[in-house]
């Protein structure tokens, strides 16, 4: 009888590993899927930062440009201003 439960023991512990084999290897599976999508997604992110300051320094170039037209248009006015200013102090 001891032989029987001992060697029906064995029959389930050998199950037992079969299942955690298929359990090891699905589990691994999923490890290098998930590694996959990681890198595939770091990829994507690095992208997409190169993307964002890209838009960034566009935005910066867009900005200075009309910064320098207005400060131009108030340099000239200034200076109109200025040369009124002279033209007065010419006529008195």
């Amino acid at each position: 009888m001891n032989i029987k439960i001992f060697a029906s023991q064995v029959r389930q512990l050998i199950l037992q590993l079969r299942k955690l084999k298929q359990q090891n290897a699905d589990l691994e599976a999923m490890v290098q899927k998930l590694k996959e999508e990681n890198v595939q997604a770091t990829q994507k992110l690095k992208a997409m930062q190169v993307e964002y300051n890209s838009l960034v320094m566009g935005k910066m170039l867009h900005i200075t440009d009309n910064d320098l037209e207005t400060s131009k248009q108030r340099i000239n006015n200034m200076i109109r201003t200025v040369d009124r200013c002279i033209t007065i102090l010419s006529e008195k």
